[in-house]
């Protein structure tokens, strides 16, 4: 038996049940699954691109929940804010990270600064843009959710059975071009036959979302390879830590926000 695959399988387990029960509650108690698994992630994240310093962490966190409940209160009066708005946002944050780093930490206030504003653009943005699509209705949130699970399975099942060819040995050694290839193509009568939507987002999913997928796990593990890690945290034992079980959303939330609007799925 695989070390640890019973824990595995029952972590896994209670994290999807979790997520489907307050994916279809909606509201607040999306917003709640979001800010706390993202706030999570964005933890995670700067404790590794920061280690030692505990308060950029807790300032950073606690404004992207903020942010996201933002989002939250103005999607529940059918208003969502303008770009104007986020961006003027985002540039006050940055503003005030500026001023209170450079005081507390001088040279390294750039720094620390710069790993700040990208965490909020990686792992903040997506999370706004989720909010958004939940609005939208319950399955307009499942289905990206739902291929990215399919084809993260079944990459694995050819990587494993026919995998010969490296894909990024020095990020990530296991994956391989077999997987890859042969899941983007599984997966995509997978998306094109789930209904519920337009055949041109039908479409734009089959051929956008396997490969964006696989660029946010690779992302996520030569972001851990910089900085010598093999999970982000043991939060979820086997499973890793909360980035880790969201790398590849984090960048196929964007691309399906994308599709929805210029294809014509969305609101």
């Amino acid at each position: 038996m695989i070390p640890g695959l019973v824990q595995r399988i029952l972590v896994g387990a209670l994290l999807l049940a979790v997520f489907l029960a307050l994916t279809w509650l909606g509201g607040w108690a999306f917003w709640a699954l979001v800010a706390g698994f993202l706030g999570l992630a964005l933890w995670e994240y700067l404790r590794i691109a920061q280690p030692g310093r505990g308060w950029p962490a807790i300032l950073g966190v606690g404004f992207q929940s903020g942010f996201l409940a933002w989002i939250a209160y103005g999607l529940s009066r059918n208003r969502m804010p303008s770009l104007e708005g986020v961006v003027l946002g985002l540039w006050g944050l940055l503003a005030f990270y500026f001023f209170v780093w450079m005081v507390l930490y001088r040279q390294e206030g750039f720094r620390i600064t710069r790993d700040l504003l990208f965490g909020h653009l990686y792992i903040g943005i997506p999370g706004m843009l989720a909010l958004w699509i939940r609005h939208q209705g319950l399955w307009t949130v499942l289905y990206p959710a739902f291929v990215v699970f399919v084809f993260d399975s079944l990459a694995l099942f050819f990587g494993l059975a026919l995998g010969r060819h490296p894909l990024a040995p020095t990020v990530s050694p296991r994956k391989t071009w077999e997987g890859f290839l042969l899941g983007w193509l599984f997966t995509v009568p997978v998306a094109l036959l789930l209904p519920g939507f337009p055949w041109a987002v039908r479409v734009g999913v089959a051929a956008l979302v396997p490969p964006v997928a696989q660029v946010g796990d690779l992302a996520e593990s030569a972001f851990k390879r910089l900085h010598g890690r093999k999970d982000t945290s043991r939060l979820f034992g086997e499973h890793g830590g909360a980035l880790d079980r969201v790398d590849s959303l984090l960048l196929v939330i964007p691309a399906f926000f994308l599709i929805l609007r210029w294809l014509g799925g969305g609101a």
